[in-house]
């Protein structure tokens, strides 16, 4: 597949000029450590924060509390459908899930700062975005995603839908499996190839010979009721991750975000915050890589659609990243050039895919196989081969924008967890002489 073997090599190539220059990414498994209660921890000194570490937590908190209304607004928006699901309503609703999404993907910087932060409050704060925002989200894991059949959480009658068992089948059996956050919520209002008809919203209060034959006893077994009562509870779940960001965001006392980052000399929050905006680009490409490699059977369920969405919340994520280095006083021009190239890219791969996506969509519609295996794979092959890449002009312009990126007056080598940890353990002698 000559279109994926050059995307993959292609971002390899600058993933590496990348993370030579910056942060680089963690593993997808990073946040997946055992926490220390932060109720039990050694409290830290309460040092005062810097001022230019404080404006930057405000502005965040402005950002998350927009978040936190579009969320509220989505909430509302899913209860309106279940109560009335029509064509008009699921519309709306998908609309208010979209501005639920752009709201939100603004705040990817913290969760990149998060995740170098040793400090155990610092994994909680990265906890809730695994909860709210993990991306991407097989539809299969949830529901019938045109290809396997009902085989989702939505028709495992033996899985009780459950606040208590939904966060435990969260990422369960692979990192793609979600079923709380942003994304799950898309996945259900979406369905397959971003068609679904409100009907599978409706009440079914009776049971009848229909269903009987098909082996349900009772009502709340059948789908469009599972359904009904998954997605009110992912949005109910979605408010409360959000609060516990808020809330986790804005404490002040000893073992808080904002305490434990502040018992760093103000150069090094300086480059923690700077490596965290442009980790939100290191990201992005690391994804670029991940999706060269996603199998053909899920690659059908990657819809126009969903390419389009990619889109959409890479530039709310570089959106916001721009804005959080405009509060650190950077020019983020590099920033902006390098988001319009992203943002390029995406919009050629996403035309050139769509032509893909309707060939394999048609193959497999008729060939209609019981088993992925079948798929016609050569035909396939020869498709995506159609498919062709300007690479090295791509790998050029993209290292030079990234090299554009790292500012004269930051050192080469970003400071590493060890040295946070020393500096956060010392005491606060240097936080205090940088808040000043």
């Amino acid at each position: 597949m000559r279109r994926q073997q050059q995307v993959k090599a292609f971002c390899v190539a600058i993933a590496a000029c990348s993370l030579a220059l910056i942060t680089g990414c963690e593993p997808k498994n990073a946040d997946r450590r055992v926490e220390t209660p932060i109720s039990v921890l050694q409290p830290l000194p309460v040092v005062a924060p810097a001022s230019s570490t404080l404006a930057l937590w405000e502005l965040q908190q402005q950002q998350i509390d927009r978040a936190l209304t579009q969320a509220e607004q989505l909430h509302q928006s899913i209860a309106e459908l279940l109560h009335a699901p029509t064509a008009e309503q699921l519309a709306i609703t998908r609309a208010a899930w979209r501005q639920a999404v752009e709201a939100f993907e603004p705040l990817a910087s913290i969760e990149r700062l998060a995740r170098k932060q040793p400090h155990p409050t610092w994994q909680a704060l990265a906890n809730q975005f695994t909860q709210i925002a993990a991306w991407p989200s097989r539809l299969g894991y949830l529901d019938d995603n045109g290809i396997h059949g009902a085989t989702g959480l939505i028709f495992d009658l033996d899985t009780p839908i459950s606040a208590e068992e939904v966060r435990h089948q969260h990422q369960l059996t692979g990192d793609y499996d979600l079923t709380t956050g942003l994304y799950p919520i898309g996945q259900i209002l979406m369905g397959y190839g971003a068609n679904r008809d409100a009907e599978v919203f409706h009440v079914v209060a009776t049971l009848n010979d229909a269903l009987r034959v098909k082996g349900f006893e009772h009502v709340q077994e059948v789908p469009s009721n599972r359904r009904r009562q998954l997605i009110e509870l992912q949005s109910t779940l979605l408010l409360e991750d959000i609060r516990l960001l808020s809330s986790l965001w804005q404490a002040r006392q000893s073992n808080s975000p904002l305490n434990a980052f502040s018992q760093l000399p103000l150069e090094a929050q300086n480059e923690h915050l700077y490596n965290a905006a442009i980790d939100v680009v290191a990201g992005q490409l690391s994804e670029l890589h991940e999706q060269a490699d996603l199998p053909v059977w899920q690659a059908t369920e990657e819809t126009a659609h969903a390419q389009t969405l990619r889109v959409t919340r890479w530039q709310a994520q570089l959106a916001g990243a721009d804005q959080w280095l405009k509060a650190l006083g950077e020019d983020s021009a590099a920033l902006q050039a390098l988001q319009a190239r992203l943002i390029s890219i995406h919009e050629t791969s996403i035309a050139a895919d769509s032509a893909s996506s309707a060939s394999v969509s048609s193959e497999v519609a008729d060939a209609q196989p019981e088993d992925p295996s079948e798929l016609n794979l050569d035909e396939i092959e020869s498709t995506e081969d159609e498919v062709d890449v300007t690479q090295q002009s791509l790998e050029a312009s993209f290292a030079e924008a990234i090299l554009a990126l790292k500012p004269s007056n930051f050192s080469a080598e970003p400071v590493s967890n060890e040295e946070a940890e020393q500096s956060q353990t010392s005491g606060s002698t240097g936080s205090e002489s940088g808040a000043q």
